[in-house]
């Protein structure tokens, strides 16, 4: 706000000579005045803030960082994210508050987060597939398949991505002698899709951009850390993908 603009909206403010007392006495402002005075002032404000927001662009970073539709640059920040070990200093508490965002069971979000975990980009799980991140202790595994703009490919044998990658998550299960319910899939993309897999989560873009602007507004508010994942919610819910 210009220094123009201030002096325009605190010109009417009440002055102090007109409060009761002498210049050593306490100043006594009237509280019914300078609420009266406020309620005047702050939509002249709002107003102008709204005119401004409509003419001059949202300054969002994300932008300028090739960001745009590419899945591994997607998978790459959500896996930073996920890990405890990043310069982001949330520790584990941006991955549990995403699990307790998408309703997991406390059980599942115990043995995965506080069982050493570790996340992997491009985790290798077939011949030739790979899940985009990889989530996993030694009790627990939380694989995502990631899409942006993109629908589920299919194999030779006819199989879609999410029905070849449950099967190789039971047979991770099994090979880790672990209890079904310790396995999950979770598959995001630009809008829910219909199946009846087990073990696979539905999540858009659009409430990964909801879980994220939460976070910042529990957890780290007003800092910069926090700014930056404003701007990437912002960016997912402008971009639709």
């Amino acid at each position: 706000m210009t220094t123009s603009l201030l002096k325009k909206y605190f010109q009417g403010f009440p002055s102090l000579d007109a409060c009761p007392g002498s210049a050593s006495s306490p100043v006594v402002a009237v509280e019914q005045t300078l609420r009266d005075y406020y309620n005047e002032i702050i939509p002249t404000i709002e107003k102008h803030e709204i005119e401004i927001s409509k003419s001059t662009p949202r300054l969002n970073f994300w932008v300028g960082t090739r960001l745009g539709t590419s899945e591994l640059a997607h998978s790459d920040f959500l896996a930073f994210l996920f890990s405890k070990s990043q310069n982001h200093c949330q520790r584990d508490e941006f991955l549990k508050f995403f699990l307790c965002s998408i309703d997991l069971d406390n059980d599942f979000i115990h043995s995965l987060v506080n069982d050493g975990y570790f996340v992997t980009l491009e985790r290798p799980v077939g011949n030739l597939e790979r899940v985009d991140i990889a989530i996993e202790s030694s009790t627990a595994i939380l694989w995502f398949e990631v899409k942006v703009n993109a629908s589920i490919s299919f194999n030779r044998q006819g199989e879609s991505q999410l029905e070849a990658y449950t099967k190789y998550l039971e047979k991770e299960i099994s090979r880790k002698n672990l209890d079904k319910k310790n396995g999950k899939l979770i598959f995001v993309s630009k809008s829910s899709s219909v199946h009846s897999l087990p073990q696979t989560i539905d999540i858009t873009w659009k409430e990964i951009a909801q879980i994220v602007r939460r976070y910042e507004m529990i957890k780290i508010p007003d800092t910069f850390f926090g700014k930056i994942l404003v701007m990437y919610s912002q960016f997912l819910e402008a971009e639709a993908i």
